[in-house]
């Protein structure tokens, strides 16, 4: 897996919005796990270039789910020492908190 390009201001990475609920910043796209890291489809080589370069575009958001079970901690050592730079979203199947509107 090799780059071809550059990120640049232009791309829909650099863009961003603030969540309502939490009031993150965060970008506009997300990159997701269950490709590279729960069926491993790449090499871990492979997904450290591909998250790496995602956080290097601007994307900061990374969404995973409690049935990717090793996601999180594959995720973990693919980009931890990048930690600091991207919110992680958990999603789950299961609702069970009730949220006052």
């Amino acid at each position: 897996m090799t780059r071809t390009s550059k990120p640049n201001e232009d791309d829909a990475a650099t863009r961003s919005k603030k969540l309502k609920r939490t009031g993150i910043n965060t970008s506009v796209l997300a990159c997701g796990t269950s490709n590279f890291l729960v069926e491993p489809l790449v090499t871990i080589d492979q997904a450290k270039e591909v998250y790496n370069y995602a956080l290097d575009a601007g994307i900061d958001m990374i969404v995973t789910n409690t049935a990717y079970k090793v996601a999180e901690e594959s995720l973990y050592s693919v980009i931890g020492q990048r930690r600091d730079e991207y919110s992680l979203s958990v999603g789950t199947d299961y609702r069970t908190a009730r949220l006052d509107r």
